[in-house]
């Protein structure tokens, strides 16, 4: 009697789940989460906690964006390259990229960015250690716009 009752609860469960929907997921729609503690901040150059980064990832845009198997995808930089000993990145910024003031985004303004967060956060002594030149900050040159 125990097994039939397991059955028809199974039964019941696996019908419910059918007619709910439940299958493999599918790519696209929304989701809506509740983060849980409200970011303190939502620099993540200077807050790496998981709640900054969920709501800071829809603010800000990236140089380089990366697909589901990690592999790094165009952002704000169209194409990019790296030298041989993996120490120079030379990124190609897409053109009519605009803040949200209209004002057109270029390459010193990316300067000004990894200046201010090289000298003046954490960030390099965490996320870039291995750009570190005999404890000399990584230099950021923008040849043209």
């Amino acid at each position: 009697m125990k097994i039939k009752h397991w059955l028809q609860l199974t039964a019941g469960a696996l019908a419910m789940a059918h007619a709910l929907g439940a299958g493999a997921q599918t790519k696209g729609g929304t989701l809506s989460m509740i983060v849980q503690p409200e970011p303190p901040i939502i620099v993540t150059a200077i807050n790496q906690q998981a709640p900054t980064q969920y709501v800071a990832g829809k603010i800000y845009e990236s140089l380089l964006t990366y697909s589901h198997d990690l592999k790094p995808q165009p952002g704000l930089a169209k194409s990019w390259e790296m030298s041989a000993d993996g120490r120079v990145f030379t990124f190609h910024l897409r053109k009519g990229m605009k803040w949200s003031d209209g004002v057109e985004l270029t390459s010193a303004d990316f300067k000004f960015t990894m200046d201010e967060l090289l000298t003046n956060t954490g960030f390099t002594a965490i996320q870039l250690p291995w750009l570190r030149s005999e404890g000399e900050l990584p230099v950021v040159e923008t040849p043209d716009p």
